[in-house]
């Protein structure tokens, strides 16, 4: 093949190995690109996961009669995404400083294996801010009661009370919900600052 050298001077080096080796060239793709802004903000609710929206994914698919990408590459091009997406920022946190506390998002069930009742079970969760260590209970409730039970479990199964206690806006802990100035539950609060009562 022979080629015009002042066709050659103008060109730049990606350009010339296109023309030089169109056989080195990737060649498209004939598998469907995940629409990562539609996950990432589907991966903001409550249940949906990743494997969930794959399947989906694979099943959009599957009637517009594309060809899906297998699991391993639907996470790496959301990963890709996310990465360059998602805004975050360090926290620093001193060690036993504080504690987050709140009850799951969703509610258990258990069967009782003598009688063959189904029961709810609602799940509270205490997690140490700095190291991620967590603490996890099932209670049959998340009245005021279990609330501090679960408090005073936590505590004796971390082996002392942090400085700082993070309850989220739920409930039974919190009385009236406000960015700045939320008020306490009465009992929650004195239990709070007198742990002996």
């Amino acid at each position: 093949m022979q080629l015009d050298e002042s066709k050659i001077s103008s060109r730049t080096n990606p350009e010339l190995e296109i023309l030089l080796f169109p056989e080195r060239q990737p060649q498209e793709s004939l598998r469907r690109t995940p629409d990562c802004e539609h996950i990432h903000k589907e991966m903001a609710k409550s249940g949906v996961t990743l494997t969930l929206l794959w399947h989906e994914y694979c099943e959009s698919c599957r009637q517009s009669q594309e060809i899906p990408l297998m699991y391993t590459q639907f996470c790496n091009h959301y990963r890709q995404y996310a990465s360059t997406t998602k805004a975050t920022m360090h926290i620093h946190r001193k060690p036993g400083e504080q504690a987050e506390v709140d009850w799951a998002g969703q509610v258990a069930h258990w069967v009782d294996r003598d009688t063959g009742d189904s029961n709810d079970a609602y799940v509270f969760v205490a997690v140490l801010s700095s190291s991620k260590y967590a603490y996890v209970e099932a209670f049959s409730s998340q009245d005021l009661e279990c609330w501090i039970t679960a408090h005073v479990h936590a505590y004796a199964f971390f082996g002392g009370v942090t400085r700082v206690l993070i309850p989220d806006n739920l409930k039974t802990g919190v009385t009236k919900p406000s960015w700045y100035t939320p008020v306490i539950n009465k009992t929650y609060h004195e239990r709070l600052h007198d742990p002996a009562q």
